[in-house]
């Protein structure tokens, strides 16, 4: 008839295994689960045939419109009644699980109440710890007077969000009052939102009114046309003591970024009346445009003026045509700042030779050679710094007719293409107190070279990036001759005191770096000494720093770091390496 499927053989009892010859029997005990747990093999089955399943006989016999006979309905009765106590002894056990459950969550309950009052005091205890801390501070025995000085040492030119001598004030009220009681704090603005010029000078006074006596400085960074201070005072009324108060009359230093050049000059032109105690100007603009004023602005005190252009300005090709579209008193300058705009070479020599007060310089030349031609000699006798950069390329007979008995820094190169050195100009330019030379992108002879260093004895720092064969500069470096006095000694060494040495490869597809690595090992071993073993005063003993960056491959480095490692223990700071994107050299003028 229809039989109920055989029920699955218990889940711990396994079958015993009668072993093959040779094999040993194996049995395994009956393993019983406990009462009311459901092991895996008694679990439904996935897949498993139902009683009443479409192929089977009893789903075949509940689809069809047959009654079943009396054997069969016997059979349904028992199979109904076994499966009643089956749903029955299921639902038990549910309960069962779900009371389980119930527990738990309870439990689990608990258990993260707890955690979060445990993790509740651990905070309250941190936060104990910390007042702790604050109270045993060294910084609170410290005097007002120091507070001050650690508040003025925080100041950077970073642009925040909110000025620092604001967030200073709003830790405690004894910090207000040191920052209050601090000038130093509130002598520096900056300002870097729009604002009007009513609005500003309303500002400014107020901020300015704590800093007591001392000189202020004033920088406006937005570049947002016609927005600014640039929406300037009625000229009308900029003599007027109620719409320009005396806080600009105390301004010593004044930096502003423009879009446009005139709209600067126009706001100086307004102002030059009032900034009276001016000395320190930048002006950061985005495009240049020639203007013509009515007058020149004068600045009785102006000693420093700096020119730059915006990231966005650098792109444009405009190029300075004549000088005088800057208004600017030159000849009372000691440091000017006009490297990221190209001008002209002859209009650089027509106001440059005005400069004769000069302290640091740096330019940016367009790539047009200065005509040949007999000048006047012009010395600067103050002039310690010079950068001056073609932008593509150039001829250095520009610095002929020029003098710089004062020299110590000399930085000449191209930003692109090459320059060509000028033997008469370099070796006429006084440089024997030259002390740091970099010289890039400039196409010279090595003999040249080596000439123009036979008369630079105070060089300390040499930087060269250029086509050369370097062979022989340093074949020259390694000749040393001691005899004699130490007068003597210094006047026959080659730079002899030369301490920093940087070498960078020009990037050429066709020809590597022509450079024996020997040679520079053999130098460096010469020139370096440690200063427990040779006195301070040796010439030509004192090299401390060597560099070389190559750009393509084929130079011994690793072998030159080995033989070299006695040496760096003992102080050498030795900087080699290779990179296949070449290096991007860019020189920079501590201002």
């Amino acid at each position: 008839m229809f039989a109920r499927p055989k029920s699955l053989r218990p889940t711990g009892a396994k079958k015993v295994v009668k072993a093959s010859s040779g094999e040993k029997k194996a049995t395994t005990a009956i393993k019983k689960s406990p009462p009311g747990e459901q092991t895996k093999s008694q679990a439904p089955r996935k897949g498993k045939v139902d009683l009443f399943d479409p192929a089977s006989e009893l789903g075949r016999l509940l689809r069809s419109n047959f009654s079943p006979t009396d054997s069969q309905k016997d059979e349904m009765d028992q199979l109904k009644t076994s499966l009643d106590k089956e749903a029955r002894e299921s639902d038990r056990l549910a309960v069962q699980k779900r009371a389980e459950i119930l527990q738990h969550e309870s439990t689990i309950s608990r258990l993260r109440e707890e955690v979060a009052n445990l993790e509740e005091k651990a905070k309250k205890a941190r936060n104990n710890i910390a007042c702790a801390s604050s109270l045993l501070s060294p910084i609170r025995v410290l005097p007002a007077e120091i507070m001050g000085e650690i508040f003025v040492a925080c100041l950077d030119t970073e642009i925040r969000p909110v000025p620092l001598p604001f967030v200073l004030c709003r830790v405690c009220t004894a910090w207000r009052a040191i920052a209050r009681a601090t000038p130093a704090l509130w002598s520096k603005l900056f300002i870097h939102k729009p604002m009007r010029f009513e609005a500003l000078t309303k500002f400014a006074t107020r901020w300015f009114s704590l800093s007591g006596e001392l000189p202020l400085s004033l920088s406006v960074l937005q570049c947002n046309s016609g927005s600014v201070l640039l929406s300037r005072p009625p000229e009308r009324d900029v003599n007027d003591k109620d719409v320009v108060p005396l806080v600009w009359e105390r301004i010593e230093s004044l930096d502003m970024r423009v879009a446009f050049w005139h709209e600067a000059e126009s706001f100086l032109g307004s102002m030059a009346c009032v900034l009276t105690k001016l000395k320190y100007l930048t002006v950061e603009f985005q495009h240049f445009e020639v203007t013509q004023l009515s007058q020149s602005p004068s600045f009785p005190r102006i000693r420093r003026f700096r020119l730059l252009r915006t990231a966005a300005g650098m792109r444009g090709s405009s190029t300075v045509q004549d000088a005088t579209h800057f208004h600017m008193p030159w000849a009372q300058l000691t440091h000017l700042h006009m490297e990221q705009l190209p001008i002209r070479p002859e209009v650089w020599r027509s106001f440059f030779r005005t400069c004769r007060g000069l302290v640091q310089g740096s330019f940016m030349l367009s790539e047009d050679s200065f005509p040949e031609g007999q000048m006047d000699l012009v010395a600067f006798p103050f002039l310690h710094s010079l950068e001056i950069t073609f932008k593509n390329n150039g001829n250095w007979s520009i610095l002929k007719w020029l003098e710089f008995p004062s020299l110590r820094s000399l930085s000449i190169g191209s930003m692109e293409g090459l320059g060509v050195w000028n033997e008469v100009a370099l070796m006429n330019l006084q440089a024997h107190r030259l002390e740091t030379f970099t010289l890039f992108k400039v196409k010279v002879r090595s003999a040249a070279l080596n000439e123009f260093l036979h008369q630079t004895p105070a060089l300390e720092s040499l930087l060269v990036h250029l086509p050369l064969n370097y062979m022989s500069l340093l074949k020259e470096l390694t000749i040393l001759n001691d005899d004699g006095s130490a007068e003597q000694a210094a006047s026959n060494v080659f730079l002899p005191k030369l301490t920093k040495l940087s070498i960078y490869h020009w990037r050429s597809v066709e020809k590597s770096m022509d450079l024996d690595v020997k040679v520079l090992l053999e130098m460096i071993k010469i020139r370096f000494s440690p200063s427990d073993r040779h006195p301070s005063t040796s010439p030509g003993r004192s090299l401390e720093r060597i560099s070389v960056w190559a750009w393509r491959s084929g130079l011994k480095f690793e072998s030159l770091k080995a033989s070299l490692r006695q040496e760096k223990k003992e102080g050498l700071k030795l900087f080699v390496g290779v990179s296949p994107g070449g290096y991007h050299f860019q020189s920079k003028l501590d201002w």
